[in-house]
């Protein structure tokens, strides 16, 4: 499938206008920079409409990927212009364009690294996440035009929210370059890794470790955090009025079992 085909685009702006624009419309807090990552052979016109999108979101930035060698989005240094002077820690989180984050998902990962900090117990690196997600399946029927909901099955991490924070820059490594499905093998030493990414990421952040001096090598013990600990209730992605992205139709694929009528109203 080409992705940047004009039907291939359009929806995909137009998830991340009923998903992942609201979710950061709607965070209690706004202290962070949108980097958008875009194809660089993006049509002009679909660069407008994102612009257009995003405009009131705030600090926004698109970025162009470009596949090479050294891997640049793998570290830190492309995002120096967008930081507020030199930051002792960088935190970064990877979410797509059809994922919507719960409204305080923001506000608990930062209260968390800043509570660290004041009790002296922030280790240099740390994986933060967020294990409540609600698959949104687009299987539309008649009786679901909006499509289906249904509990979080999978045991790894979801995309959605995968964040890293480093100290900065004795640790130059960003978000993008980890595997979300393996968020709680990265640090855990006495396992054995489960891909070669893994492995590779173990070695740079001991070797890091090492060379700065910091002491005790962290583990997943306290550096691996489950933002739903933070969760509060009624702390759930946010809700508003769209439109199906596909007519209702009789037939058509059959939900998940376990499913509810996805309800956005």
């Amino acid at each position: 499938m080409n992705p940047l085909k004009p039907r291939n685009v359009d929806l995909r702006l137009k998830l991340l206008e009923i998903t992942c624009l609201p979710g950061l419309l709607s965070q209690t807090n706004r202290n962070f920079t949108w980097v958008l990552v875009v194809d660089a052979n993006l049509d002009r016109r679909a660069k407008q409409r994102l612009e257009a999108l995003t405009r009131r979101a705030g600090r926004v930035w698109l970025q162009e990927y470009r596949a090479g060698a050294p891997a640049w989005w793998e570290r830190l240094g492309w995002l120096e212009p967008l930081m507020d002077g030199r930051p002792d820690f960088v935190l970064t989180t990877l979410n797509d364009d059809d994922d919507a984050l719960p409204r305080r998902f923001v506000e608990t990962l930062q209260s968390h690294v800043a509570d660290l900090d004041r009790e002296g117990r922030l280790p240099p690196y740390k994986i933060l996440c967020n294990r409540s997600a609600v698959p949104w399946h687009m299987a539309f029927t008649r009786k679901a035009p909006l499509g289906w909901t249904s509990p979080w099955r999978d045991r790894t991490v979801p995309a959605s929210g995968f964040s890293l924070l480093c100290r900065y820059p004795t640790f130059d490594f960003s978000v993008l370059g980890l595997r979300h499905r393996y968020a709680e093998s990265y640090f855990d030493f006495r396992a054995r890794p489960p891909i070669r990414n893994v492995e590779i990421y173990r070695r740079l952040f001991l070797e890091a470790t090492r060379d700065a001096r910091v002491g005790r090598i962290p583990t997943n013990a306290d550096a691996f955090f489950d933002a739903q600990r933070g969760r509060r209730r009624g702390d759930d992605a946010p809700r508003r009025k769209s439109v199906p992205l596909a007519a209702g139709r009789r037939g058509g694929p059959r939900p998940p079992s376990r499913a509810r009528r996805a309800n956005l109203p």
